[in-house]
């Protein structure tokens, strides 16, 4: 590690904890998440004002691993932490490793609140929950993706096939559409239907819809809860700039009848 790096994870990482007992990271604060990698690529989701909860209760399991984690993340170059508001808003707090100058959260937090739509994009999904005893807890499945043409159109789908799923017998094929400006993502952070799919041993799929234009984006740069690639529409019969124009009942059904079926190895005839 280069000295000023070590110079700056020394700053970091007491800016961290003096702010834990300032109104900054209190458990009243706007901060809620802190999201951290580890060496082995998982990404890690805690919960600020549980673990301060908890600690002020006399149980600090969860802080102590919370610190852990962020010391560690801190530690290595190739590390990401980002923080998220109580609305949503996420800024990559290990940006400040590669800056001379490291930022304190309240000017942080005035970048994120004049770019909302910049913010969005660090979204960050975790693979584990820090739990309240400090254990690590399954937060999401890793999906698969499929892609199809239809129409000339690329279309999009994750999906999630639980373990126990072997392909000789059948299994629920569940659906999961999103709404109006989100994407499949979106709503697998939504619903956590994949952990549910894993559990109940049934298969789900969520589709995208088709990208909202630029021009219509521009009307919604207020929002803070859109998600970044694909914010979709659906050919639901709305005035045309709400609306997509693509056939979205044949991309269903080529994705489910079809294609699906070899990326899972489903048999068609259980569609």
């Amino acid at each position: 590690m280069s000295l000023k790096r070590a110079k700056l994870v020394v700053l970091l990482t007491i800016a961290f904890f003096v702010n834990m007992v300032s109104s900054a990271w209190s458990a009243d604060s706007d901060i809620k998440y802190v999201y951290y990698t580890t060496k082995d690529g998982n990404v890690i989701k805690a919960e600020v004002p549980k673990a301060l909860r908890l600690a002020s209760e006399g149980n600090s399991t969860m802080w102590e691993r919370l610190r852990a984690g962020y010391v560690e993340a801190l530690l290595d170059p190739g590390a990401t932490i980002k923080i998220e508001d109580k609305k949503g808003r996420v800024y990559d707090w290990s940006v400040n490793l590669n800056s001379v100058e490291p930022q304190q959260w309240s000017s942080l937090k005035m970048e994120m609140n004049t770019n909302p739509l910049k913010n969005t994009k660090l979204q960050i999904h975790p693979n584990f929950l820090l739990g309240e005893d400090g254990k690590l807890k399954v937060a999401s499945y890793p999906l698969q993706q499929g892609k199809i043409i239809v129409d000339g159109i690329e279309r999009i789908y994750d999906y999630y096939v639980p373990t126990s799923y072997d392909g000789k017998n059948p299994v629920p094929l569940v659906l999961s559409f999103h709404g109006f400006m989100s994407n499949g993502t979106g709503q697998r952070n939504l619903t956590g239907l994949d952990l549910l799919a894993e559990e109940e041993g049934f298969i789900v799929v969520f589709p995208y819809g088709r990208p909202v234009p630029p021009e219509l984006a521009r009307m919604f740069t207020s929002r803070t809860d859109l998600f970044p690639g694909y914010q979709g529409r659906w050919n639901v019969g709305l005035p045309p700039f709400l609306t997509s124009d693509a056939d979205d009942v044949k991309f269903i059904c080529f994705a489910t009848g079809w294609h699906l079926t070899s990326l899972a190895n489903l048999q068609p005839s259980w569609v």
